[in-house]
């Protein structure tokens, strides 16, 4: 009846409320915004990320930062010895921004690397971005080199499995739609998953699966082109 009417909303909030456990509250509550407006915000909400709050966090930390920026003003001094300095001066004052890219990478300045290479076009931006990277080791570099270079895939494949919530909300974040259901609307890995951790023989436990299944496949239609005709070889049996 539920999808007949297409009442997905009201079918899922229903299992909402008579969920037993806080697992299979939240997958209810995850197949439900997809079909509400603007489910990938609301999706980033049951990940616990909301961007009011990131950006009053945001503004409270520029109030803060702001009371020790150093004065702009007065008179400054253009190096012109035979150090690092005054090499990357000679290239900057013939317009070679790539030498002058070069030199900061050399001296491990890669702030100043990317503010030149910004400067100095796209081309040479996408390089120093790619050096950047192969060189910087800090926590969060992959997740930086993933985002800058649009590699949601890596994400999705590599991070840790105890990440999933927040690799889910870069996706979500990032991701075009189309992409977005090919990295998280995958019918026969839900199937694989399930089939792991449940009793397949147990019918109330197959009809909760062909019921979440059924539901998934729905919200993957909204986003994608998908034949309904078509049924995977694990959820064929």
């Amino acid at each position: 009846m539920a999808v007949q009417s297409q009442g997905f909303i009201n079918y899922c909030q229903k299992k909402i409320d008579a969920s037993q456990t806080e697992f299979e509250k939240n997958v209810w509550s995850f197949l439900k915004v997809n079909f509400e407006d603007d489910s990938r915000g609301k999706y980033l909400e049951l990940l616990g990320y909301r961007k009011e709050d990131l950006g009053k966090k945001h503004i409270k930390e520029e109030k803060e930062e702001s009371e020790f920026l150093p004065s702009s003003g007065g008179t400054f001094n253009i190096s012109v010895s035979g150090d690092i300095d005054g090499l990357i001066t000679q290239a900057l004052l013939t317009g070679n921004f790539e030498s002058a890219v070069d030199l900061c990478l050399h001296d491990n300045r890669m702030a100043d690397a990317i503010i030149l290479a910004i400067a100095g076009g796209q081309e040479l931006l996408a390089r120093t971005q790619k050096k950047y990277f192969a060189k910087s080791q800090s926590k969060i570099t992959r997740l930086i080199t993933a985002v800058v270079m649009k590699n949601w895939k890596e994400i999705v494949e590599s991070c840790d499995l105890k990440n999933w919530r927040e690799a889910l909300a870069a996706v979500l974040t990032y991701a075009k739609p189309d992409e977005f259901s090919a990295l998280c609307g995958n019918v026969e890995k839900l199937v694989a998953c399930w089939t792991k951790a449940q009793d397949g023989s147990h019918p109330l436990s197959l009809q909760d699966l062909i019921e979440k299944v059924v539901i998934l496949r729905k919200a993957v239609q909204l986003t994608q082109a998908m034949d309904t005709s078509t049924v995977g070889v694990l959820l064929a049996a």
